[in-house]
């Protein structure tokens, strides 16, 4: 029996960078798990987006085993994102986790995106 879970959460990871994390899970019967994360942390002082895949295998019954790990990352600036609809609402969830970053105002000018388009949803 395959069961699956997915979790999201948001974590103030400094003053200038929030974490938004969501992960999937699947057991595909009683002994095999999998688990998918992407990451994407925001820092507003450094103006850069880092995106981090982690998938992992593992069976639980053989201990002897390690799991099997693949990760993977990309770092994008600010101004290299196709609209700051997602940079706005990670400053203002950062701002809701009691951080501190630059005034939002003094990021979008700089950058000229249409602050209207659709963020990008993780899946």
């Amino acid at each position: 029996m395959t069961t699956h879970s997915v979790f999201e959460e948001f974590k103030k990871i400094t003053d200038v960078t929030v974490e938004h994390r969501v992960a999937s899970r699947v057991w595909d019967d009683e002994s095999w798990f999998r688990e998918h994360v992407v990451s994407r942390q925001f820092n507003f002082a450094a103006r850069q987006c880092v995106t981090t895949l982690e998938a992992m295998v593992w069976n639980r019954e053989n201990a002897q085993h390690p799991p099997q790990i693949s990760v993977s990352g990309h770092t994008q600036n600010f101004s290299d994102m196709e609209t700051t609809a997602e940079l706005a609402a990670m400053h203002d969830k950062l701002v809701e986790l009691g951080g501190t970053p630059p005034a939002i105002d003094d990021l979008l000018p700089s950058l000229k995106k249409n602050p209207a388009a659709k963020p990008w949803k993780m899946p």
